[in-house]
């Protein structure tokens, strides 16, 4: 189970993660399975349009603070 963000934020407001401590990250989108000690959290978005592609947002943290986010995709091949 991952936490799902709304694919409709776009990347500007993504930066507006960036300088946000821990804490604040938690207020807004929780842990789900982050641990509260680890460097980098990631968040499953939600991509209604697309069954096969995931899509993930990695916040990077030095002293607590996010310093720099990243967008990464995933596709997923089932085999029938």
């Amino acid at each position: 189970l991952f936490i799902k963000i709304k694919m409709s934020i776009n990347h500007i407001e993504y930066e507006l993660l960036t300088g946000q401590t821990k804490e604040e990250i938690f207020e807004q989108l929780g842990f789900c399975f982050n641990d509260y000690i680890s460097d980098v959290w990631m968040y499953r978005l939600d991509t209604k349009n697309c069954i096969f592609c995931k899509k993930y947002l990695y916040l990077f943290f030095e002293n607590d603070i996010v310093t720099k986010f990243e967008l990464k995709r995933s596709k997923v091949n089932y085999l029938m």
